[in-house]
């Protein structure tokens, strides 16, 4: 095993990649600028070689020979860099070069890595893992689906990627044996306990960063992580045997990255992976308890598929004590004093849902909005999403939240609260907030795009401006009630 704090003593060869074809693309814009670009690239005698290029400039010099290509630019102006840009969705001017001619030949320069050592089927430790799992289970798929979470939450995930290391997956027998591997060692020994159990799988070759976006590459080994394909009869299932602490079925596993490339003798594209999601992310229920010494907040919140995922693996690094002290430290940021009085979270693993029960004690309700002028009571737990910070005149995509379903119902024990009801539509994300009675309101958020085009900000900022005030426009009797209120009316367009 290999934990935090241990030193671990690393030897490697001085062997680079493997391939005796390369590929790349060049950017031909940079942070600052430069008088003049020049770049010669040999081309090797005998052997494909294709260029691509995107948004270059007009006065970008492009000459190819059968010999060599030779691109010029002067001046090379400073390119402005703009955050939260999609994966693929970069327009900055680059120009690429490969010597793949397509995706089938990166399969066969990769695919001798992946090949499985038929010994494993005599290591005594993994015999009886599998008889274990076999024995406990109704079917290969509930197998199965024990096999990858010991693999996710038994072995360690630990990468030294010198020399060959980034390349050549450890030997299954010896990541069973250390308890730690990078995603390459994790994959094998998963598809070797597969073996085991008579089900097929796939290695599929994954950018973490680039996601869907490696599909605008030329063909070329651009990958920088590896998965498993799970080949059942009912039809693939694709899983990630480094993300520890994941929830649910099988067939529920959240994987971001949404192309990638198979390792098999029928592979010629790239394929496509599933993005699953649940049909809520979150759900949560805030009350307010108001009395002489202060007002009482409780909360019960569950959380679904890759929120109750992240939450499982904070508790298990971080223990419930932390967790409930960053709670209050949350709350102490916003409202002053708070008291933790209580803090509980109930994990049901199979069906990937925690539910976390809390209950506080404030000095006071209050929170001041940005501008320290106006009051209100509390923020929805989906505020954030309406707290992007962006220009709306950019020239690129805008990356949003990932899509996300959520629901939060406040309550007001005393009563006197009022609600400005309000329905969003918008391509990207729909928001609702009504009003139930003066104790109830109840707040809808469905995430529905992750990425908008710059032709679409204008109108997206205007709804996020209204959702932002409208999620606040819970406003019980405080001596600024009437300013707050005639605020959000204007914002709203309501008399």
């Amino acid at each position: 095993d290999v934990a935090e704090g241990d030193l671990v003593e690393v030897s490697y060869s001085l062997i680079g990649a493997p391939f005796d074809r390369w590929g790349f693309r060049f950017p031909l814009q940079m942070k600052k600028p430069i008088q003049k670009m020049c770049l010669r690239i040999v081309k090797p005698e005998g052997r494909p070689f294709h260029t691509a290029h995107c948004n270059t400039p007009e006065d970008l010099q492009i000459l190819e020979t059968e010999e060599a290509v030779e691109v010029v630019l002067e001046p090379c102006p400073a390119v402005k860099s703009e955050h939260d840009q999609p994966p693929g969705s970069a327009t900055d001017p680059y120009i690429e070069f490969t010597e793949f001619d397509s995706w089938r030949e990166v399969v066969e320069e990769e695919l001798h890595f992946y090949c499985l050592d038929p010994v494993f089927a005599l290591n005594p430790e993994a015999i009886d893992l599998v008889r274990n799992w076999e024995q406990s289970s109704l079917n290969r798929e509930e197998a199965a689906l024990k096999a990858l979470r010991f693999v996710q939450d038994e072995i360690r995930y630990l990468g030294l990627f010198k020399g060959d290391g980034g390349w050549n997956p450890a030997n299954p027998a010896e990541t069973l044996k250390r308890r730690y591997g990078d995603c390459k060692a994790k994959t094998q020994l998963l598809r070797a306990f597969l073996q085991l159990l008579g089900v097929p799988s796939t290695p599929v070759l994954v950018h973490v960063f680039k996601q869907g976006g490696i599909e605008t590459y030329l063909s070329q080994p651009i990958f920088n992580h590896v998965i498993t394909r799970i080949d059942l009869d009912e039809g693939p299932v694709y899983v990630d045997p480094v993300a520890s602490f994941q929830g649910g079925s099988l067939r529920e596993s959240y994987l971001p990255y949404r192309k990638g490339l198979a390792l098999s003798e029928e592979t010629k594209e790239l394929s496509s992976i599933p993005e699953l999601r649940p049909e809520i992310d979150l759900e949560r229920t805030t009350s307010f308890s108001f009395d002489e010494t202060g007002v009482t907040l409780t909360q019960s919140t569950k959380v679904y598929g890759e929120f109750a995922n992240a939450l499982r693996r904070r508790l298990a690094v971080e223990g419930k004590k932390k967790c409930g002290k960053d709670l209050k430290n949350k709350y102490a940021a916003q409202y002053g004093g708070v008291n933790l009085l209580s803090y509980d979270a109930l994990d049901d693993r199979a069906g990937n849902r925690i539910q976390v029960d809390c209950t506080l004690h404030l000095e006071s309700p209050w929170l001041q909005d940005e501008d320290e002028e106006n009051w209100f009571l509390y923020r929805p737990v989906f505020y954030y999403y309406f707290q992007q910070d962006f220009d709306a005149e950019r020239r690129t995509a805008l990356s949003l939240p990932r899509p996300h379903k959520m629901k939060e119902t406040v309550l007001l024990s005393s009563g006197g609260m009022e609600t400005w009801p309000i329905e969003i539509e918008h391509p990207a994300f729909d928001f609702s907030c009504n009003a139930a009675s003066e104790q109830e309101t109840v707040f809808e958020l469905n995430g529905k795009l992750d990425r908008l085009f710059p032709e679409d900000l204008e109108e997206y900022e205007v709804e996020l401006f209204k959702g932002k005030y409208a999620s606040l426009a819970i406003v019980y009797e405080h001596p600024q009630k009437a300013r707050y209120a005639l605020k959000v009316a204007r914002i709203l367009g309501r008399p």
